[in-house]
């Protein structure tokens, strides 16, 4: 059929749902095209109901009149009419638009998509048209990577996503709202700067935004395992206040990577000038980890001009890991092997404070005020040793031990001063960032190499100091057009101290070769103008900027003067189609680490020199990309290409000693280049009611490399493929099934014999039945293969999973018993290759155990709808 208006003009975005006479149930829906066509698949006869439906219009209803004769059925072209209701919204409790556009928002009604008593907001969005959840929990939407997840648009928990989508539960939600939400800055002064995060608002029912709700789990089972977790919201008209709770030694992780770097903040650039690692703690499969964590949410308005967002973590995280590294490393003048045994039992606990305050003091000034404090406990005690052997030198073994304790703080505050003036488009943007950041590491070492002893005291200190100030005028030059200029000062001031301590008879005397006082101190000057066209339909920008940095560290002082360009369209398209493309350039400075050789010693067999002629990197970057959602059928197409040529890319020269250990020093180099590509294909098959999507990635990068002094180009090309087929309608089962593919391969210009190659597959199907509202079976299966290196033959590894859970008492409370790798084939396994080496990693992870959960809901709920 087609929608009109009285105007005989098509209603593009209009919803057309097919409801069941009997009791007004949405049996299915669909939306109408830039012609205003729409097309709905219904899989048997009946009596339905046509409900016609568009922002601004009244609701049309009537009934579908056809005798089934064909299968083709065209509907009479409807007309709508606009509303007459001004003032105030009239719900219709028989209504259901299911999805819905208002502007550049698509707003989807959660009642109309049912999900099982339980299920998480991450269910609910794996039903909703255009929207994708990868198997990890991240979410694209209309191929876009979803950054930020609001509740009823209040920040939830920082940045991550994923903690709202896994921890909120989907029968709190009335309405999910997609759109792209402008910067902050744009959002107060109206001139679109580009910076735009795809972004989900979950409108809460009225039931939950006055009231507390949650849910509280427990769990035990077989080897010892545990699995708690709670989640708790009390809301109110001012406020909303979330906790939520997690303790398990199941390997599962409370919050995603990108937390656990946000605990690190500045300390990052500790970490890595302390040790080479950063220490965030991450939780992974990695040996048998314990990890307990809280966290807790605010938000409130003072009143209509003052608000707060404030939030805190905790974790703690016990991590046992027993690790056997085999590997080959090569260049053209050697070949070696060598077997490692690593055992490491290690502890930390992380602390995160963020706070967020704005202020509008009127509607042309505002300030925000940004504070984050963070801190880190770490303690590690491990011990490694390494067999080495090659045709010219017998076998050999190194052993390792060591105790360190860290302990890391930093904080950071942030003032956003904005100012917009009369006249339209006129602004005035400021920023000052300060940050101070402290560290103090001892290390008890006790090495064997190669027939030297050391047992060695180590105290290390280190301080950082980041200042940034910027500053940016932007006025209107003409219809549509702005044209400004910034300014920006970047002060970092990085100094490690370090102590070496031998122990010669149980005495410590300072080995002041090796002790020193370390810094860094890099100034950069930063200019800009640019000019940027805002409508409707096409965004144009460029700009041209200059960049001066002063590099100081002992006994060393550069000066380095860029010129930056940068440009980029936006272009939206009739029939849902946006293609945009962005140029850009930015500059990489080299870390302390690489431009002086800062003594480290705890791994006996590398040794790592600085190189104080380096330059830094001047990255070239393109990117283009096209997005297109067919509201037609709901099939989408979207395509990525990223292209990036670096000069004076830094990489490692290595050099294997005659004793076969390894020394590597920075340098530049003068050939990096890479096309990255990304396609995501998604098609509905309305008659099986499936959903197939296909995507697929790859990238091929060039450079130079040095084995053992000798340069090489190296050709490296990495592709992925996922398949997969999902039913996620509302009878009582469910599934999923797909097919991931990955292939890499590396090639060597010196010599052919070592070129590399790793091609891996997994297939997956995953089952949920619901027999009944309040019972649920789940089957997961999975096979992995891992192919065949040198030192290794072939492995395929099958999976089983498995649940059952029963609701009780009016779906407050349940049960759960799943059983976790029924056929105990869980190992830790990964394979790899580096520049010059190929390697396999064994380690020890959580495998089959069997658990009984019970679950229970918490606070005030609404009561079930009938």
């Amino acid at each position: 059929g087609q929608v009109l208006n009285t105007s005989n003009e098509s209603l593009a975005f209009s919803t057309v749902v097919v409801l069941q006479v009997k009791d007004s149930s949405m049996y299915a829906f669909g939306m109408t095209n830039e012609d205003g066509l729409f097309k709905i698949e219904l899989s048997e006869k009946g009596d339905y109901l046509l409900q016609y439906s568009y922002v601004g219009y009244t609701s049309f209803y009537k009934a579908l009149q056809t005798d089934w004769a064909s299968k083709k059925i065209e509907i009479p072209t409807t007309r709508l009419q606009k509303s007459t209701t001004l003032l105030k919204e009239v719900n219709v409790e028989t209504e259901r638009v299911p999805m819905g556009i208002k502007g550049d928002t698509i707003v989807y009604d959660a009642k109309a998509f049912k999900t099982r008593d339980g299920a998480t907001v991450e269910d609910l969005l794996k039903k909703l048209p255009g929207i994708q959840i990868a198997k990890d929990g991240s979410i694209k939407a209309q191929g876009k990577e979803v950054n930020k997840v609001l509740v009823d648009g209040k920040e939830f928990f920082g940045n991550d996503p994923k903690i709202a989508t896994k921890n909120l539960e989907a029968e709190a939600i009335d309405k999910v709202e997609l759109f792209d939400k402008k910067s902050e800055v744009a959002e107060f002064t109206g001139v679109d700067d580009g910076q735009e995060e795809r972004t989900i608002n979950l409108k809460l029912k009225e039931d939950y935004k006055k009231g507390a709700f949650g849910r509280l789990t427990a769990a035990v089972g077989t080897q010892n395992t545990h699995k708690g977790k709670i989640n708790y919201n009390l809301f109110n008209t001012q406020s909303q206040l979330s906790i939520i709770g997690n303790s398990n030694n199941v390997n599962e992780q409370a919050f995603s990577l990108q937390d656990y770097m946000d605990f690190m903040g500045g300390i990052g650039n500790i970490s890595n000038i302390n040790s080479g690692v950063l220490s965030s703690g991450f939780q992974s499969d990695q040996g048998i980890n314990t990890g307990n964590s809280i966290g807790s949410n605010l938000n409130h308005s003072f009143n209509e001009k003052l608000s707060l967002n404030a939030n805190y973590f905790y974790l703690r995280n016990n991590r046992n890991l027993q690790q056997g590294i085999t590997s080959e490393n090569f260049s053209e003048q050697s070949r070696y092997e060598s077997i490692q045994s690593n055992k490491e039992n290690k502890i930390n606990q992380n602390h995160r404070i963020n706070t967020k305050l704005k202020w509008k003091i009127n509607p042309f000034t505002a300030f925000s005020f940004y504070n984050n404090l963070r801190g880190l406990d770490l303690l590690i005690k491990s011990q490694s040793d390494t067999y080495y052997s090659s045709i010219n030198n017998p076998s050999t073994l190194t052993t390792s031990k060591l105790s360190k304790i860290e302990q890391q703080f930093s904080g950071d505050s942030k003032l956003l001063f904005k100012k917009k003036f009369q006249k339209k488009g006129r602004n005035w943007i400021s920023s000052f960032r300060y940050e101070q950041a402290f560290a103090t590491q001892t290390n008890d070492l006790s090495n064997n190499s190669f027939g030297q002893g050391l047992i060695q005291f180590q105290d290390f200190n280190t301080k950082v100091n980041n200042q940034r100030f910027a500053s940016t005028y932007t006025e209107p030059i003409a219809k549509k057009w702005y044209g400004s200029i910034a300014y920006e000062y970047n002060r970092d001031w990085a100094n490690p101290i370090r102590d070496f301590y031998d122990i010669v008879e149980e005495k410590e005397i300072l080995n002041t070769q090796l002790s020193g006082d370390f810094s860094r101190l890099v100034r950069s000057h930063t200019s800009s103008m640019s000019i940027r066209r805002n409508s409707k339909k096409l965004k144009l920008s460029g700009a041209l900027g200059s960049e001066n940095i002063q590099l100081n560290t002992v006994g060393l002082s550069k000066a380095f003067h860029y010129i930056l360009p940068s440009a980029s369209l936006q272009w939206k398209l009739k029939n849902a189609k946006n293609i945009d493309a962005s140029y850009n350039t930015n500059i990489n400075i080299p870390s302390l680490a690489q431009l002086i050789s800062i003594p480290n010693n705890i791994d006996p067999n590398r040794n790592y020199i600085g190189n104080s002629n380096l330059n830094p990197e001047y990255v070239h970057r393109l990117s283009v990309r096209f997005n297109f959602f067919d509201n037609f059928n709901f099939s989408s197409v979207f395509l990525t290409l990223i292209a990036q040529k670096i000069e004076n890319k830094i990489v490692e020269q290595t050099q294997v000693n005659p004793d076969l250990t390894i020394s590597a020093s920075p340098v530049n180099t003068n050939l990096y280049e890479s096309i990255s590509s990304f396609v995501s294909v998604s098609q509905p098959i309305k008659q099986l009611r499936i959903v197939s999507q296909l995507r697929g990635s790859s990238m091929w990068s060039r450079y130079n490399a040095w084995l053992n002094g000798e340069a090489t180009q190296i050709s490296e090309q990495n592709y992925s493929a996922n398949f997969s087929i999902e039913r996620k309608k509302k009878e009582k089962w469910d599934y999923r099934i797909g097919l991931d593919l990955s292939w890499t391969k590396r090639e060597y210009a010196i010599n052919r014999d070592f070129d590399q190659n790793f091609a891996n597959y997994s297939w997956y199907i995953d089952l949920d039945w619901e027999p009944r509202e309040d019972l649920l079976f789940t089957v997961s299966y999975t096979m992995k293969r891992y192919n065949d290196v040198f030192f290794s033959a072939e492995r395929q590894l099958h999976f089983i999973d498995a649940s059952v859970r029963k609701a009780f008492k009016n779906n407050k409370w349940a049960i759960k018993l799943s059983a976790n790798d029924i056929l105990n084939q869980t190992i830790g396994i990964s394979r790899s290759g580096t520049d010059n080496s190929l390697s396999e990693e064994r380690f020890n992870t959580r495998a089959q155990y069997f658990m009984l959960e019970v679950s229970c809901k918490l606070g005030n709920r609404k009561k079930k709808e009938q």
